[in-house]
């Protein structure tokens, strides 16, 4: 394919978009809207200024800080509603989290206890 169907402005120009949003918005408490990543494409920050709040998802152990603080600038330049960020494919073993010094910790609490 040489030439896009569509492009951005054919999805997002007329209004049709936010009429859609708004309308689902306005049946139910929730809605998520799963965006491609923000550096990627146009349509994701288009998406999160239509939207209450925007929630960065970053993939642990693998999105690069530069990357991340250029989609939160990129956000902010928007006025994008930014609430937080939250990490994806966490390893629950990773010594990063700091699982092995809290499970130390915990073990020879409770064989302490055992014992008192």
């Amino acid at each position: 394919v040489k030439e896009p169907f569509f492009s951005a402005e054919d999805l997002f120009g007329d209004g049709k978009i936010q009429a859609l949003v708004d309308k689902v918005k306005d049946g139910y408490d929730y809605v998520i809207f799963d965006t491609p990543p923000i550096l990627g494409v146009a349509d994701a920050r288009t998406i999160a200024t239509m939207s209450d709040a925007v929630i960065v998802l970053v993939r642990w152990n693998s999105t690069p800080v530069k990357t991340l603080k250029a989609a939160l600038s990129s956000l902010v330049l928007d006025n994008a509603p930014v609430l937080g960020a939250a990490f994806t494919m966490v390893d629950p073993k990773s010594d990063a989290l700091g699982a092995s010094y809290y499970s130390a910790y915990y073990s020879k609490y409770y064989e302490q206890k055992k014992a008192g």
